[in-house]
Formats: C-alpha cells, structure tokens, sequence
C-alpha cells in the first residue's frame, strides 16, 4: 500500500490527519511531518527521510505539502532522488480523504499521484450558485 506524509508548517497535517479520521475512521499507513521553524534544514530532511522509510512497504510514498515552495515542499523534493516518493503541493480535506481510499485500488504511485492532483482541482468550487450549476 502507498504511504502518505503530510509535511507542512506547524501542526497543520497532524490536525489534518485528526480531522480526516474523524471523517473516514482509521487510515493506515499515514504520518505527518510538522515544521516548529526552529529546526535546521537537515534535522527536518532527516526526520522526513525516516518517516518515509517508516511507511514505504515497496509500494513508494506520496507526500502532500501545505504550499507550493515552503520549507516542507523544498524538503520533500530535495529527497526525490533517494526515496521512492511523489510530491503534491496544496492538501485539502477532500485530497486526503480521497487518497486514503484510491490507494487501496492504485498501485502505482505516479498514476496516483496525477489522479489526486486531477481529483483535487475538480473539487474546488466558487459557491455562487450551486444549485443552478448543479454542483450539488
């Protein structure tokens, strides 16, 4: 089964995660990596290389980052070359829960990781007139 990190500023992914099992129920196979701002570049690497090795059961390991060129997202690419990993930047609620479901059918990680991208941006919506569009 794929692994999921999420790495973002502070608590964020722990809080994430909290919520997404609230919702869903227990998710295996999910840890965070949370970022106080006090910690040197290499001690975050190196905790993010640990628990990526914790998850990945052959299967590879996507990483969610809260934005796009942060301190988490810069870590998580920089271990691209040395770790069977994905990197999407910008979590939801939404991208979480469906991650914890379309792994169990999805093996490959790259696959899963286009299809989560593609899934995410469809689930963002400007409430103006929903029922009219028929988004609801």
């Amino acid at each position: 089964m794929i692994g999921i990190l999420i790495a973002s500023h502070g608590r964020l992914g722990e809080e994430m995660i909290r919520t997404a099992e609230f919702i869903y129920g227990e998710i295996p196979k999910i840890r965070s990596a949370n970022l106080n701002g006090n910690e040197p570049i290499s001690v975050i690497r190196e905790r993010m290389a640990r628990l990526i090795d914790d998850l990945d059961d052959g299967d590879g390991v996507i990483i969610l980052t809260d934005i796009f060129g942060g301190t988490p997202f810069n870590v998580a690419i920089s271990l691209m070359n040395t770790k069977k990993i994905e990197v999407v930047a910008g979590f939801t609620l939404s991208m979480v829960l469906k991650l914890a479901t379309a792994r169990n059918d999805m093996r490959d990680l790259g696959e899963l990781a286009r299809f989560i991208v593609e899934y995410s941006r469809k689930k963002i919506y400007l409430a103006d007139n929903p029922i009219k569009e028929n988004k609801i």
